[in-house]
């Protein structure tokens, strides 16, 4: 593969919505000034930022209008807007509690799935046609995860109400030829990023507890079964363009113990391997060449003052590998800047800074990854 330019490669994830009452948007961007960071994921989830599929919420929007302004102010100079969230017809009423369902797939017409696809687009291009200032999407996350793609009847019985790789990948597929649709009517220059994958088996299922395990088997299989999707005519295109523009998926790396847990482990050759194999699956389908985003890498510290010290090295020698040897990847996606969490009394240890009364506290991992960025600046303490 021939190297070239990665502009935006230094990224960080920020999901302004979960910290907006904790953190201001302004000591927000002076993290990413100070940090070099030069490309954020930003959470614009349709059900926050949408009253309907038609309509926008204005009180919502003006406050990340704000948001993203001050991004671009303290030198972000690409924001990746990213939703997984969607609205129902009204014959889906009893599952809008469970964000993450959708109905079966059906392509006849007027179908509940088609009236569904429907509103998707809609709900697409109501948002990009408000969000100008986006030009990047991520439609959508982690589309090969049961958590985050799932039958309306999901939470009845989590381990069985599942489907397929071969049925989240073709209902994935519709999801993102109507993302793309939608979008691409509000802003014709728009870039679209496929959802994603995460780095979970066939099953489709990749959290331990706190941890994850690690399957890049399963993302080689789904990438290759929706490039066989679109490339046999079997959705509504046959040209791979008219659903993404770039790639993504999600390298969290660990390694499985004798007694069956997980550890985190530091990128090294073998990474570098399942990483190209997940690639050539693009290659082989005639798109070398094709971008890639890491659109989340992280790793976990559980709340570890020595777990997060220990982690500083997995993250400065993967983002060391994906410059020397992952030329295809534009992006990396650090997950993630704050700990909030929409569920109480719960904290995302995957972060980079701890928020406590006396202000923002920056992790180990935080000063490893403004150094691995070409960032300058004290972290050590910031105001809320």
């Amino acid at each position: 593969m021939i190297p070239k330019e990665q502009p935006y490669l230094n990224g960080m994830c920020y999901v302004y919505k979960y910290s907006e009452d904790h953190v201001s948007v302004d000591t927000a961007a002076k993290l990413m000034s100070d940090m070099n960071v030069k490309s954020m994921r930003s959470w614009c989830h349709i059900s926050w930022l949408l009253d309907s599929p038609y309509k926008v919420n204005a009180d919502e929007c003006r406050k990340f209008h704000r948001m993203h302004k001050a991004m671009y102010t303290a030198g972000v100079a690409q924001i990746v807007g990213m939703s997984h969230t969607w609205f129902y017809t009204e014959d889906c009423q009893n599952i809008r509690s469970d964000m993450f369902s959708v109905p079966s797939r059906d392509t006849s017409t007027g179908s509940v799935y088609m009236r569904f696809l429907e509103l998707y687009e809609i709900s697409w291009y109501t948002l990009a046609k408000e969000f100008t200032e986006i030009r990047y999407w991520e439609t959508g996350n982690e589309h090969n995860h049961d958590p985050f793609l799932h039958p309306l009847n999901y939470t009845d019985d989590t381990d069985n109400n599942i489907f397929t790789l071969r049925e989240k990948a073709e209902i994935s597929v519709d999801m993102m030829f109507f993302a793309a649709k939608g979008i691409r009517r509000a802003n014709p220059d728009a870039v679209i990023i496929m959802p994603g994958m995460a780095p979970v088996a066939e099953k489709g299922l990749g959290v331990v507890g706190d941890n994850v395990s690690v399957d890049y088997g399963g993302m080689v299989k789904t990438l290759d079964t929706i490039y066989r999707i679109i490339l046999g005519s079997e959705s509504f295109s046959d040209d791979p363009r008219d659903f993404f523009d770039a790639l993504a998926w999600h390298p969290y790396y660990a390694v499985q113990n004798e007694d069956l847990s997980w550890k985190w482990q530091i990128p090294d050759e073998k990474w570098i391997k399942l990483n190209l194999q997940v690639y050539d699956v693009a290659v082989q389908n005639g798109d070398d060449g094709i971008d890639c985003y890491f659109s989340e890498f992280g790793f976990n510290d559980f709340g570890s003052d020595e777990i997060d010290a220990e982690l500083t090295e997995h993250i400065v020698r993967g983002i060391d590998i994906i410059r020397s040897e992952l030329p295809f990847v534009a992006n990396i996606h650090a997950y993630r800047l704050f700990e909030y969490l929409d569920v109480e009394n719960q904290t995302d240890t995957y972060s980079f800074f701890k928020v406590r009364s006396d202000g923002v506290h920056a992790k180990k991992r935080a000063i490893a990854l403004q150094k691995a960025y070409g960032g300058h600046g004290d972290l050590t303490l910031l105001p809320l």
